[in-house]
């Protein structure tokens, strides 16, 4: 799967940050709450920016129109629930939970050599193979 489109649901600090990195590589669909979910069936990767205690809400609200081929990503700091919900939530999609250890402050000069952790969920191997490669390139992965 090449990835083309990637949605940022959640504006916040967070997601504003990560899209702003996210954008020299994909074109980035930034999600608010009065977003058309209909602009997510177009994307290939769809990453969940919000408070946990917002999550599922949120999931109910756009899940139909999220690609059944789509890669779902979720950077909660937390990663049982979150998880949880989304394999709930997701059959057919491939899941990918993930805890980037840094932000918007940390990450203020760049982001290279900052840790993430990727929980691989559902993702095939040659695609999280992909997307570990992509992080190395950017960030220092662990518990791939």
């Amino acid at each position: 799967m090449k990835i083309k489109k990637v949605a940022i649901i959640g504006q916040g600090q967070f997601g504003r940050f990560m899209g702003s990195h996210l954008e020299q590589y994909f074109e980035v669909l930034p999600f608010l709450r009065l977003s058309d979910p209909v602009i997510l069936e177009d994307c290939d990767v769809v990453i969940f920016a919000v408070p946990f205690s917002g999550l599922e809400a949120v999931i109910k609200k756009v899940k139909k129109h999220i690609r059944t081929d789509a890669i779902v990503i979720d950077v909660c700091s937390v990663k049982q629930k979150p998880i949880t919900l989304l394999k709930r939530h997701f059959k057919t999609q491939q899941i990918l939970g993930t805890h980037p250890v840094f932000g918007p402050q940390s990450g203020k000069n760049g982001i290279e050599g900052l840790p993430i952790v990727l929980c691989n969920v559902s993702c095939t191997k040659p695609l999280y193979k992909k997307i570990v490669t992509f992080f190395k390139r950017h960030t220092y992965v662990t518990n791939h």
